[in-house]
């Protein structure tokens, strides 16, 4: 579904369980204490955002590409992700990340414990194959 108003909240609770189930599938084949990193782009940095507030995951790193999250999520994703890395990040022309505002939710998030920095790139609403390569090879 695409999350409209209509059944809105038993469609996000069905979504968040859903990805608690995948990450619990996927979690079964790892070693124990394996990290988990988490990367949403555009509508899927909004889905990450509401699952790491409301669902089972905790990631060591969660980047959120390409879109400023929902305001009503940011409470609980600073509380969760307190003392772990978040990676916002945008093309400089990225219309739904206009210049300034990736910037100020990152200065909120570090207000609240988190390791929040801002990744631009010369580009618009897409994907960066060097910020791609950047952030797999660890925190700056």
């Amino acid at each position: 579904t695409w999350l409209t108003r209509e059944e809105r909240d038993q469609d996000l609770a069905d979504h968040l369980r859903y990805l608690d189930l995948l990450l619990a599938a996927a979690q079964a084949g790892l070693a124990p204490g394996a990290e988990f990193h988490l990367l949403g782009f555009s509508q899927g940095a909004v889905m990450a955002a509401r699952w790491v507030g409301a669902g089972a995951v905790v990631p060591q790193h969660l980047v959120l590409w390409g879109i400023q999250p929902p305001e009503d999520t940011l409470p609980a994703l600073a509380d969760r992700m307190a003392g772990r890395e978040v990676t916002l990040v945008a093309g400089d022309r990225d219309p739904f990340a206009p210049p300034g505002t990736l910037e100020d939710l990152a200065a909120s998030l570090a207000r609240h414990g988190v390791r929040a920095r801002v990744e631009r790139f010369d580009g618009g609403h897409s994907l960066s194959k060097e910020v791609l390569r950047r952030l797999a090879t660890g925190p700056a």
